[in-house]
């Protein structure tokens, strides 16, 4: 290893050991545990004492563990049986899990989870990100000529600023945001030289990023990158060919994870009506940019005291007056630097595109994929990195000129940070401080006041001795200030937190076996939390969920289908004493859905399980069908009271059965393995019959009779049902989609040509 390269890695685990101190030194777990256990059921029963949590916690990042955790367990579960985790059978009666893509399913790093606990894989997940971070950060700096001391100050603004820090324990938006360096350095690598092997990385890193997950933040990246590299290689545009061949390249070799998800989302509710209120949520004022320069200016949802627009990690972005001071000193140089250019006009347009007005209302309701349903604020991901190479460029600028006469220009600034020391510190002693934007305001002020008289101590002193320990005394402080900001933010917790065990738990698997469950009124458990406890619950949280299912649980909770259904949350009404009406329709929905064990809590705070008699089996036999092909009539019909749905099905299209309403006790069906994507079932019947499945329809299942396939039809609206003839059978439906297919054979044909074709470059000729 060369030793630039050796000084990058040594840097690079200095600053990730920094940021996970906790893990490295007390052998925490980086995830949220205690919030887990302090309010979600059902484990908040025995972790409260009357209603009041009894662990010190921080009350944010709650999609870690009902989605992001729970989905790499699975997923592991999965690999080691020698299956893809296609299908997800524990929420919302059977969803699809490896097609909503934003999880990672395939980044390489689902192998230490294959390896290892779930504990000890997801800490070493989370705490090795701002290594890679910071690594791509280095190398890329040092590629555009900063010198090691501003790509050092650069790579620790990056790590520790507001948007990066709140995405850590996420895991799967900073490893795409470490591919946005790396990209642009081997641009400039290959500007260098073009015969260059590492150009040939370009596909295999847009292969990492589309399956690590988080289409937004991959976009955000393409566009930048494709844009760079317009901006760096106008000069031999035929280079512009051979980037958009190994991008497209890139597309190929992730088929295996991009048509499942394509096939998901033409099927979901991921549409622009749905995510119109994120978009009033997440379009900011002009007053909230100030949280770039000030961190924690509104406050801090981890300590409980935000009061900003919209949710505190989705708008977090600061980067520290320190990083804009020397960002404005890259602006003085009168020298033409594409670089610079580049980087301010993408900070400039991505905060044009986060503060709302007439443009930016009207852009982000266009109909335009990723980005109409997507976070607005999340382009800050683009500002922040863009401040931050904008700063190496200021602090190597004014590295070159420390005696720099700037006129008036440094007094206005010692002015300046005086002044609002002197404000805000009055605002301070007048509020006793009690509030968070002065305590903040005044700690940042204090740091830009103090870099402000460094800097000009340095300018006024006759010796240049002291320039670089005092520069590298700022940056260790920029450090110590960005550390003390994401040891505030970011949970640590035991392991014993992460999904024990409770005696409800255990009852309610030794109960339920395949039967659904539900809490109602506050033993509520939330969308996706049964995943990790692997028990069966109707309800689903995530935004790429069947469209249909959806309107199925929206009915049952409105009387009708809204012109708009929820973006991510697939939810029974779970009040105790709901209204007549939806009373009723909610017991018709428990007893299509197999709902069969109600959780509630009792006057004395413990649990109480009750059965839903009147709930079907998961897997049942009946002779008599109506067809409705029109979508409201068969809802109305399906939640009528007079249709009986213990004799009868409804169906949308003609089916092979001669209608009956005979009942035989002989007949029976009765599940005999259920796996993620497989169920086998017995069957028994007397006379030909329709089996019904009570979980979700979706395209990609295939059913097989004794061995022979048999068309699967959509029931009850968005349920499951075959045909089986008289006598015993052994029924398997087994999950086989043709987009998996067809992803994985364009992912491997590629990937065959692609291997071939840097075999037959590198040993015939040098790449152009």
């Amino acid at each position: 290893m060369k030793k630039s390269n050796l000084i990058i890695v040594v840097i690079a685990f200095v600053i990730g050991i920094a940021i996970f101190w906790k893990s490295y030194i007390f052998g925490l777990i980086p995830f949220p545990g205690d919030y887990l256990l302090s309010w979600y059921e059902p484990w908040k029963t025995y972790f409260t004492a009357n209603g009041v949590p009894i662990l010190p916690h921080k009350a944010i990042l709650d999609d870690v563990f009902r989605q992001l955790y729970q989905y790499k367990i699975i997923t592991a579960e999965s690999m080691r049986n020698g299956h893809l985790p296609l299908w997800n059978p524990y929420n919302g009666s059977g969803m699809p899990l490896m097609a909503v893509m934003h999880a990672g399913f395939f980044t390489p790093l689902v192998g230490l989870f294959v390896a290892l606990p779930g504990w000890l894989a997801w800490t070493i997940y989370i705490v090795i990100q701002p290594i890679f971070l910071s690594i791509g950060m280095l190398w890329y700096g040092r590629k555009i000529g900063l010198s090691w001391v501003a790509s050092i100050f650069a790579s620790i603004v990056y790590a520790t600023s507001g948007f990066i820090t709140v995405r850590y324990l996420f895991g799967e938006y900073v490893y795409i945001a470490a591919c946005l360096p790396i990209l642009l350095g081997i641009i400039e690598t290959y500007r260098e030289n073009k015969k260059t092997k590492s150009i040939w990385s370009i596909p295999l890193i847009i292969l990492f990023m589309i399956v690590s997950g988080q289409p937004q933040m991959i976009l955000y990246v393409l566009i930048v990158f494709v844009a760079y590299a317009l901006f760096r290689l106008k000069e031999t545009k035929k280079s512009y060919v051979a980037i958009g061949v190994l991008c497209l390249t890139g597309f190929l070799l992730s088929a295996i994870q991009l048509v499942p998800t394509i096939e998901l989302y033409i099927q979901a509710n991921m549409v622009p009506s749905s995510s119109f209120f994120v978009t009033e949520k997440f379009l900011l004022p002009v007053f909230q940019l100030v949280s770039i320069i000030i961190p924690n200016y509104f406050g801090n949802s981890a300590t409980y005291n935000y009061w900003g627009v919209g949710d505190y990690a989705e708008t977090a972005a600061s980067v520290g007056s320190v990083a804009l001071l020397f960002s404005g000193f890259s602006l003085l140089s009168g020298k033409k630097n594409e670089i610079r250019t580049f980087f301010l006009m993408v900070a400039g347009l991505t905060v044009l595109l986060v503060v709302r007005s007439p443009l930016t209302e009207w852009l982000y309701r266009l109909p335009i994929a990723i980005i109409s349903t997507g976070v607005p604020t999340r382009i800050f991901f683009l500002t922040t990195f863009s401040v931050c190479i904008l700063s190496g460029l200021g602090l190597d600028y004014y590295l070159r000129n420390v005696r720099m006469h700037l006129g008036r220009i440094w007094m206005g600034l010692v002015l300046f940070a005086i002044l609002t020391c002197a404000f805000v510190g009055w605002l301070y002693v007048g509020t006793k401080g009690q509030m968070p934007a002065v305590r903040n305001s005044l700690f940042e002020a204090g740091l830009l006041l103090f870099a402000i008289l460094v800097l000009l101590y340095l300018r006024n002193s006759k010796s240049k001795k002291y320039v670089y320990p005092l520069i590298l005394f700022i940056i260790i402080v920029q450090f110590a200030v960005g550390l003390y900001n994401s040891t505030k933010f970011l949970p640590f917790s035991s392991r014993t937190t992460i999904f024990p065990n409770t005696q409800i738990i255990d009852q309610l698997r030794s109960i339920a076996s395949f039967d659904r469950v539900m809490g109602l009124g506050s033993a509520v458990v939330q969308p996706n939390i049964a995943t990790g406890l692997h028990i069966y619950d109707p309800n689903y949280y995530d935004p790429l969920y069947i469209k249909r299912y959806g309107e199925l649980i929206a009915y049952a909770n409105l009387g009708s289908v809204p012109d708009v259904l929820p973006r991510s949350d697939v939810v029974i009404n779970n009040d105790v004493l709901p209204k007549q009406d939806v009373n009723q329709r909610r017991e018709r929905l428990f007893q299509l859905l197999s709902v069969r064990y109600l959780l509630f809590h009792t006057e004395d705070n413990n649990f109480s399980i009750q059965e839903n008699i009147q709930a079907l089996p998961r897997v049942y036999l009946v002779k008599n069908y109506e067809k409705i092909s029109e979508d409201n009539e068969l809802l109305n019909r399906l939640f009528d009271p007079l249709f009986d749905p213990t004799t009868s099905v409804l169906v949308e299209q003609d089916i092979p059965l001669t209608k009956t309403v005979d009942r035989t006790k002989n007949e029976k069906a009765k599940i005999t393995s259920y796996k993620p994507n497989h169920a086998e079932i017995q069957v028994s019947a007397v006379s030909p019959a329709i089996l019904v499945f009570t979980d979700t329809y979706y395209r990609g299942w295939k059913a097989y009779v004794d061995g022979m396939d048999t068309p699967i039809y959509r029931v009850n609206y968005s349920l499951r049902a075959i045909i089986v003839s008289q006598g015993n059978h052994v029924v398997q439906f087994i999950y086989e989609p043709l987009s998996i297919t067809t992803g994985t054979y364009i992912s491997l044909i590629s990937g065959l040509f692609y291997i071939s074709f840097l075999i037959y470059t590198f040993r015939k000729k040098p790449v152009h």
